[in-house]
């Protein structure tokens, strides 16, 4: 694992990030809740370098860039909802964040809690249908997990194209096409991840080679 000085630190919110903390208490509260949750046990990505914050303020920054680009079209409401679940939807699984800290810190948003819940993936069995199932019975869920899918992929492709855990990777395209495509019902959302997708392939044919 990389030493604290080789460590990277986090990056900057995004632009529109940071519009969206601007605009949001619920947003800018999600950000410092996972910034601390994630920073407190010194999670970082795949590569031991990166922050893992990084990842999901990529997700969220992801979900504003598609509504504002007319990809998918949510209400103010539900865009705040879906960013913040983005910026909050490892916390649970990941981190040593109580469920009674989270309810606490946003009690009156129930349906905020519901979806970081079914981001959340059961202990033991991280692939079960029943976890992909529950998201998929839920439009914002989806959009969340989309979001998250193409973040990850995003750091998969980086990887690749340095020749690094080709087979991992491999693998892990094969799951997103199994689990996770199926879940989306909405062409242009099916387009975002797709595009990733073929790329990563790409990508390893060459590395195959």
């Amino acid at each position: 694992m990389a030493s604290r000085e080789h460590a990277k630190p986090p990056a900057p919110a995004s632009p529109e990030l940071q519009r969206a903390m601007e605009q949001s208490e619920t947003v800018r509260l999600a950000d410092t809740v996972a910034a601390i949750a994630h920073g407190a046990i010194g999670q970082r990505r795949a590569d031991h370098i990166t922050p893992y914050i990084d990842h999901p303020r990529r997700a969220a920054t992801l979900i504003v860039q598609w509504n504002e680009a007319g990809i998918i079209d949510l209400d103010a409401e539900a865009l705040e909802r879906c960013t913040a679940g983005a910026l909050l939807h490892d916390v649970l699984e990941d981190t040593k964040l109580p469920r009674s800290e989270l309810r606490a810190q946003f009690p009156d948003d129930k349906q905020l809690l519901a979806l970081v819940e079914r981001m959340t993936e059961p202990p033991g069995d991280p692939d079960a249908p029943e976890y992909y199932r529950s998201i998929g019975t839920d439009r914002e869920t989806t959009i969340v997990k989309c979001a998250d899918r193409c973040a990850n992929l995003e750091d998969v492709i980086k990887d690749v194209k340095r020749g690094e855990s080709v087979d991992r990777w491999r693998r892990y395209v094969q799951k997103t096409k199994r689990d996770v495509l199926p879940l989306l019902r909405e062409k242009s959302l099916r387009e975002q991840l797709e595009s990733r997708v073929e790329e990563i392939e790409t990508a390893l044919r060459t590395a195959a080679r």
